[in-house]
């Protein structure tokens, strides 16, 4: 009876590593699913590379789970998902949807709302948008429910106010990126008056500056844009070529652009393009890789964008970073038809549309399109 409930709350399918994890030591587990098997309950899914075994019927499974009290199940969920970490402590991501899962059904606020924002960034880099949202939405949920919990503390305590920072910006980028950017500046507005709240590294405050940014750009609030770029250079102080330095200039260098300036878009991009190479990728310089080919391509060297938009498409590859591989297609279809090579420009801009889709950007879509 105790093993079949603790496999009950691991799932429908569960690993016999981990129900040994929180099995008491009297129980036999050999012997025990052995006996479950002559019954027909469960059924042996896989030996390799971890024994795994799952219930015949659904409904037995939620019919075990049902019938052990909630105060039980709360503990059994938390033990379970500690097994998951000590067994896979090297590699959690793998495992994120299930720690989520179980700590959301244990006790330990904090650590259920650190999985459900890992559970929301993985689900965001992979562009499963609708499911990053539910993962941040019920992160905050979570968080609030955690402010009951403690209401007699004086004060709000720290992992919490960092928490909500994360659930802001995440709702925010997930926004952005489906085209919902009203809702995006809402949720990073809110994040940098949290930020100001707490002691918040500098480049934290500056990447989020440049979301911000990026969405007041969509929406046509360049004055605001050029200030908030200002803003972060002066945040920066002599800080020249980080990424957040390459950040501060893009935002400067778009909002140049859209408004005629084209002298201080190069000005800035040609500062980006000094140093880009050699930082490290982050998602938010996707806009600084696609802003050198721009301006390669309206300076009129074709061979030198095209090249770079190869260089492009090969970073784009090794961080999996579909917008970034879609801006580098847009590029080259723009460089076409300036070529009157036009079968080929019309690929190229059918490949950022098909790409920009796949990842749910409806902003640059709709340009690729237009």
């Amino acid at each position: 009876r105790r093993l079949v409930r603790r496999a009950s709350v691991i799932g429908r399918i569960f690993s016999k590593r981990v129900l040994e994890c929180v099995i008491p030591g009297d129980v036999n587990v050999e012997r025990g699913l052995a006996l479950l098997e002559s019954y027909s309950l469960i059924v042996q899914e896989r030996a390799l590379p971890d024994v795994e075994y799952a219930f015949r019927h659904v409904l037995v499974q939620e019919a075990i789970y049902a019938s052990i009290p909630i105060w039980r199940r709360t503990e059994l969920h938390g033990e379970v998902a500690k097994a998951i970490e000590a067994l896979n402590e090297i590699d959690t991501d793998e495992h994120c949807e299930q720690l989520a899962f179980h700590y959301a059904q244990s006790a330990n606020d904090e650590r259920a709302v650190h999985y459900l924002l890992m559970a929301g960034y993985l689900a965001r880099s992979v562009y499963l948008n609708d499911e990053a949202v539910r993962y941040y939405l019920r992160a905050q949920e979570r968080l609030d429910q955690a402010m009951s919990h403690n209401a007699d503390l004086d004060g709000e305590a720290t992992w919490t106010r960092v928490a909500r920072i994360q659930v802001q910006i995440g709702l925010g980028q997930v926004y952005h990126v489906v085209g919902k950017d009203q809702r995006a500046a809402r949720h990073f507005r809110r994040a940098l008056a949290m930020q100001q709240e707490i002691d918040t590294p500098l480049s934290e405050s500056v990447r989020l500056l440049c979301w911000l940014g990026d969405v007041l750009l969509w929406q046509g609030k360049l004055e605001e844009v050029i200030d908030i770029g200002t803003q972060g250079v002066e945040m920066l102080a002599g800080d020249r070529q980080s990424i957040e330095a390459a950040l501060m200039y893009q935002t400067v260098a778009m909002a140049a652009k859209i408004r005629g300036n084209y002298s201080r878009f190069w000005t800035y991009t040609e500062m980006t393009a000094r140093f880009v190479r050699d930082l490290p990728y982050v998602e938010e310089l996707m806009a600084a890789y696609v802003q050198i080919g721009e301006m390669h391509h309206d300076r009129g060297d074709a061979s030198e964008a095209f090249r770079w938009a190869e260089e492009t498409d090969i970073v784009a590859k090794q961080h999996s970073d579909l917008r970034l591989s879609a801006g580098a297609s847009y590029n080259r279809g723009c460089l076409h038809a300036d070529m009157g090579r036009y079968e080929c420009a019309i690929d190229h801009l059918r490949q950022a549309i098909e790409i920009y889709a796949r990842a749910g950007d409806e902003n640059q879509k709709r340009v690729s399109v237009f």
